[in-house]
């Protein structure tokens, strides 16, 4: 099991389209809609929320994360990234993080996202992103894995 794989990740991912624009304004309810999702309910009842910001330039990136006392996630945005995919990809990290203890681009968070954007994107969106994971040797197999944080 490899914990992290970021920089394989994100190459697998830049092969992908990344589907729709998101704009600005739009942001909050992509995420609301995201939250009322069968998937979502099933596996991450305990995220109330996702608040989503857009960071002023591009330089910085994007990031998630889950706050365990408020029972939400924060997910900060680059102008550039606003696209279903890495919007899932940031929210992935939220969830990840709730439910297994993931910090990293580590086996159960890469699970999660892919089951995140077969859930927003549908199952054409998913096989693009898996078999650009499996190119690149992505390891998202959690049956192997121990949740980072967990012991057993």
């Amino acid at each position: 099991m490899r914990t992290c794989q970021q920089d394989e990740l994100y190459r697998a991912e830049n092969r992908c389209n990344h589907g729709s624009a998101v704009s600005i304004p739009e942001l909050q309810n992509y995420l609301d809609s995201m939250r009322e999702t069968s998937y979502w309910e099933r596996n991450f009842p305990q995220v109330r929320r996702v608040v989503g910001h857009v960071r002023k330039g591009n330089s910085q990136g994007s990031v998630g994360s889950y706050d365990i006392n408020g029972e939400s996630g924060q997910i900060e945005m680059a102008p550039c990234h606003m696209y279903e995919m890495i919007l899932c990809h940031e929210v992935a990290h939220v969830l990840a993080e709730a439910r297994y203890g993931s910090h990293a681009h580590d086996p159960w968070f890469a699970r999660t996202y892919l089951e995140l954007v077969y859930s927003m994107m549908g199952p054409e969106a998913y096989a693009d992103l898996k078999q650009s994971f499996d190119d690149r040797h992505i390891d998202c197999d959690t049956c192997n894995a121990v949740p980072a944080g967990r012991v057993v």
